[in-house]
């Protein structure tokens, strides 16, 4: 499977790190975000639409965010 990363070198974006994951046809089945808060974002893809997603706090708890973990299930349309 196809992969795409993109690495904000010169600290212009709030990310540090995207990493997109592509089946054999080239449609998205999954995506890491890193954040520069420490902070990162996992999402699951079917059929290009997303379908599951996690946010979890890497720092040290309650430094970054006020959360350790957020899940998020869309529906078929991509809806929460």
């Amino acid at each position: 499977m196809p992969t795409e990363i993109r690495e904000d070198t010169l600290d212009q974006f709030p990310w540090e790190l995207i990493e997109t994951t592509f089946d054999d046809n080239g449609q998205i089945i999954g995506r890491f975000t890193l954040f520069d808060n420490q902070t990162d974002r996992v999402e699951e893809f079917q059929n290009g639409i997303r379908s599951f997603m996690i946010q979890t706090d890497l720092s040290a708890p309650g430094v970054a965010v006020p959360w350790q973990s957020i899940e998020t299930f869309f529906d078929p349309a991509g809806a929460t």
